[in-house]
């Protein structure tokens, strides 16, 4: 048996609906690689089984076609750029935070 997707972008195992919906939203066919991986990321910090996701628990790997050839190149990203992308995404959800916070105190 297997699984059908006619989608690009989704996501298997637990909180998979939650994921689905954040690719669903926010995925795009043009995206850079370093726009893929940080939306990867933030899908992964929102629906991982942890209060505080951090680049010990996250690994990528990025497989890259090489222009003009059949060659695939494998990229391990190192754990302090995955704690980069992390960091953006915690920033983000402080500064929607405090966004809400101020939009309800008036």
């Amino acid at each position: 048996s297997g699984n059908y997707s006619g989608w690009r972008a989704c996501a298997i195992g637990s909180n998979n609906q939650n994921a689905t919906t954040i690719l669903r939203k926010e995925y795009a066919e043009d995206m850079s690689i370093d726009d893929a991986v940080q939306l990867a990321v933030k899908v992964l910090h929102k629906t991982m089984d942890t209060a505080t996701p951090s680049a010990e628990k996250i690994e990528f790997t990025i497989l890259k076609k090489v222009e003009g050839s059949d060659k695939l190149v494998q990229e391990i990203l190192k754990e302090n750029e995955v704690q980069k992308h992390l960091d953006v995404i915690i920033e983000e959800e402080k500064a929607k935070a405090e966004a809400e916070k101020a939009k309800n105190k008036d």
